[in-house]
């Protein structure tokens, strides 16, 4: 099993970039046997990232019509083009990639997307409170996901710094 984070979105524009700054996050804790990567507006170039990944755990920007700050879980199929869900503006979309990976035969076993409503996608480096205030929740869901995906095992994502006496 290869388990995968990717945080896609364009952190030049506000909450666009939150899949970005929730991986750096989560660079900062042990995860282990977990591949986490910055896929940042990369679109059809991620596939080599992801060529051995069985599970695929995605956390980026959702428009919806629910309130910013609100995380939508998608799994699998739900993420497909023709959901009516609309992700944010990158350049070649994730239902896309999805199904290029499955056109070049690379078939992964599970698929969750972790969204965040934005408030605002607007030229900043900041997110908005509301999106600052999803951060801890989405934290805990990719751990949740990734605990159900190893079977049970905690791996609760221990600080890198705490572990060196920092």
């Amino acid at each position: 099993m290869k388990i995968t984070i990717l945080g896609l979105g364009n952190i030049l524009l506000g909450d666009e970039g939150f899949g970005i700054h929730a991986v750096r996050k989560l660079k900062e804790k042990e995860i282990p046997g977990v591949k986490i990567i910055d896929g940042g507006t990369l679109g059809l170039y991620l596939i080599n990232f992801l060529r051995d990944t069985t599970h695929l755990l995605i956390i980026d920007a959702i428009k919806s019509n629910q309130k910013p700050g609100t995380i939508v879980i998608l799994d699998g199929r739900d993420i497909k083009a023709d959901s009516g869900i609309r992700f944010t503006s990158h350049d070649v979309s994730l239902p896309d990639l999805l199904t290029t990976m499955e056109l070049l035969g690379y078939h992964l076993k599970e698929i969750r997307l972790i969204g965040v409503v934005p408030e605002r996608i607007e030229p900043t480096t900041d997110l908005s409170p509301s999106s600052k205030g999803a951060m801890e929740r989405v934290m805990e869901l990719v751990i949740r996901t990734v605990n159900e995906w190893k079977g049970g095992e905690n791996v609760s994502g221990s600080s890198r710094k705490g572990d060196r006496g920092i």
